[in-house]
């Protein structure tokens, strides 16, 4: 089962990890959308995880956590996503799918320590936004038409230790890498033989370090006051910028005109950010969950002389767990394990000078496989921005799909 179940990722892997990512006008800024450090366990409660140590999942939020992994664990998904983008006059769908985590755990002392490898989103850019406007002067309208893709990802190692009874230390280093491309199109209504274009592409490379606490406190038999932090040091990722001048056809001809920017060395500035929560949890049975993170984005954050406008952004998540009867060989239903939740996401960056919210409902479940493996599944409904003070609202649904597998390996054998 468990080979089944690896092959059934690389299938995965395989037909979509080259897909593009969610399409939303607000990945214009920066290096795009920051993406939530979730997996679908997490995704299925408002991605709350950062004080819940989860034996038969991977915490991939508080390395602190990875303790109370004692098997060898593999995990990956896949998520999609269904999105109406609307602003006062018109409104337009769009679905995309992408690779979202792999992940891996295994102890290295059972119970006392266990590491952690992976692959994540960190952000994503992909936007085509047309802008119109008549010439001064005249009576051509100019076309503008800006478009963006790319994102970046972090390849992770993380190691969870215990130090004392029901108190445990992490520690993650990070290596963020990625590119960002954008071009801004531009043509005129009395200019039938060319366009213009500008291309900017920039590569991006650094490490990022985040450490983390989980305190576990015995309330009474089987139930336990589960407390996490998290602290994500600030970062300043190096970017190789280039950007050349274009003149295009109205067919596929393209014509170079002028290098402007030939790898030129530029800093994206990452704040520092916190993260901590409060879960309730009886054993095997449920668990309940308060987390907030806060990232202290400011006008030192971002590229320098850069003019986007920052703000401190929040993300807020209330979610729970339940398993109705874990040992019950009679009842399927009731070895499933339950997820629901509510979040809430103040977005860093500011559009027209106005705060972009983001408010979602969530809800999933693990289905059991042969032993201790699952089958996890994570669904969302949620709404970005608003279409007052002409900004753009976003209605989606998001799912995420993962496949979560369990076994002791590295155990010598005492009988051949």
């Amino acid at each position: 089962m468990r080979r089944n179940f690896i092959v059934f990722g690389l299938v995965l892997v395989a037909t979509i990890a080259q897909a593009q990512s969610v399409l939303s006008p607000y990945t214009i800024n920066g290096i795009g959308e920051i993406s939530p450090v979730s997996v679908a366990q997490n995704s299925a409660k408002g991605d709350a995880g950062v004080s819940l140590a989860d034996v038969w999942h991977i915490n991939v939020q508080n390395p602190a956590a990875l303790v109370a992994n004692t098997l060898t664990t593999f995990q990956m998904g896949v998520i999609g996503d269904f999105r109406t983008i609307a602003n006062e006059t018109s409104s337009e769908r769009n679905q995309s799918g992408s690779l979202r985590y792999l992940a891996m755990s295994f102890p290295i002392v059972r119970g006392s320590y266990t590491t952690s490898i992976g692959l994540l989103p960190y952000s994503s850019v992909n936007y085509n936004i047309v802008q119109q406007q008549v010439v001064g002067g005249s009576s051509a309208v100019a076309t503008f038409n800006y478009v963006g893709e790319g994102g970046l990802s972090q390849a992770y190692w993380a190691h969870g230790i215990k130090i004392l009874p029901g108190l445990a230390f992490g520690v993650k280093g990070s290596y963020i890498f990625g590119a960002v491309d954008n071009e801004i199109i531009t043509s005129l209504s009395n200019e039938n033989t060319f366009r213009t274009a500008l291309i900017e592409s920039t590569s991006y490379s650094d490490f990022n370090f985040s450490a983390g606490l989980y305190f576990r406190h015995k309330v009474k038999d089987e139930t336990f006051l589960n407390f996490g932090l998290t602290h994500d040091l600030s970062a300043n990722l190096t970017g190789e910028r280039f950007a050349r001048l274009e003149r295009r056809d109205f067919g596929s001809r393209v014509t170079p005109v002028d290098t402007v920017i030939n790898a030129q060395q530029s800093q994206f500035s990452l704040p520092t950010s916190f993260a901590f929560g409060l879960t309730l949890e009886k054993t095997n049975k449920y668990a309940i969950s308060a987390e907030a993170s806060i990232q202290q984005w400011d006008e030192n954050s971002g590229f320098e002389n850069d003019n986007t406008s920052f703000t401190q952004a929040i993300r807020l998540a209330l979610g729970g767990q339940l398993t109705p009867d874990p040992a019950d060989v009679s009842s399927y239903l009731k070895r499933v394990t339950y997820r629901a939740g509510f979040s809430y996401e103040l977005s860093p960056y500011l559009v027209n000078g106005q705060e972009i919210t983001d408010f979602g409902i969530n809800f999933g479940w693990s289905l059991p496989v042969s032993r201790a493996s699952t089958f996890d599944m994570a669904f969302k409904i949620g709404q970005r921005g608003t279409l007052e003070n002409d900004l753009i609202r976003e209605r989606y649904f998001k799912f995420t799909i993962g496949a979560t597998v369990n076994d002791r390996w590295f155990v010598r054998r005492k009988y051949d």
